[in-house]
């Protein structure tokens, strides 16, 4: 499987606080399955972590792939970022300041889980514009999709793609995301499901379990959709596929609660 969201970087953020931390959710997400990681420390939340490209996070980067390899874990590393979307991100990407997948067409992004649907569609389109593929991390986290589900159908339409966390379809973020979850992956609407890790022992990136999860919900065709093709052509610049054909999700979720 190829996980492309996990905060293994060690000391960057509020992921891993060690190497040998980041070691261990290495160890631990190849016992699971996982082949390939995308390493995506959080990107430019104000006041919080900038962790712009450049020297220091590429130095940490490659000091991470020598531990893991130096403890013979087959785990292969890419770098990326999970970018916080802002007013300035155009600016920020047009000075090579932001991380892409592996410095190809995708980018990881995520946004305030209290934004407007507006500003949220005007700056998907002000990346596309700029001949970028936001990957959308979590969208069944943020409060807007709570109300508006067919919210991230446009952003389908749009040709984004769509990440949705492994412990929102298990139900360990609340009943709210777990039910958007749920609707987005039954209408069609999601392309990639991946870890969000940040420990070895809680949020980990652990995948095997999600994986007979989707297996046994859908079927295993569409657990290797989610979990293995389009998240390895998301790393190695390819297309993105649906299960099937995007479906409108008029579905009024505040009736579920």
């Amino acid at each position: 499987m190829v996980d492309i969201h996990s905060h293994i970087l060690p000391g960057v953020d509020d992921g891993s606080d060690s190497f040998a931390e980041s070691v261990e959710m290495a160890r631990l997400a190849v016992s699971g399955g996982t082949t390939e990681m995308l390493v995506t420390p959080h990107c430019n939340i104000p006041e919080l972590y900038s962790n712009y490209s450049g020297g220091y996070i590429t130095k940490r980067f490659e000091m991470l792939k020598k531990e893991v390899e130096d403890a013979e874990i087959p785990l292969k590393l890419f770098l990326g970022a999970e970018v916080y979307i802002t007013d300035d991100i155009i600016r920020l990407y047009r000075r090579n300041m932001l991380n892409t997948v592996n410095g190809g067409k995708y980018m990881l992004v995520e946004f305030g889980f209290g934004e407007e649907p507006e500003y949220m569609d005007y700056m998907l389109d002000s990346l596309l514009d700029e001949d970028v593929i936001p990957v959308v991390a979590h969208p069944e986290r943020y409060y807007a999709s709570f109300d508006y589900p067919e919210m991230i159908y446009g952003w389908v339409m749009k040709g984004c793609g769509i990440q949705v966390n492994k412990g929102s379809i298990m139900g360990k973020f609340g009943e709210k995301p777990e039910a958007v979850a749920r609707v987005l992956m039954g209408h069609n609407l999601v392309h990639c499901v991946a870890s969000d890790a940040h420990t070895s022992w809680h949020r980990t990136n652990y995948l095997r379990d999600v994986y007979d999860f989707i297996c046994d919900m859908y079927d295993e065709d569409y657990a290797r959709l989610l979990l293995e093709t389009n998240p390895h052509n998301v790393i190695f610049g390819g297309g993105l596929s649906l299960n099937d054909e995007p479906v409108f999700p008029d579905v009024d979720l505040r009736n579920w609660f």
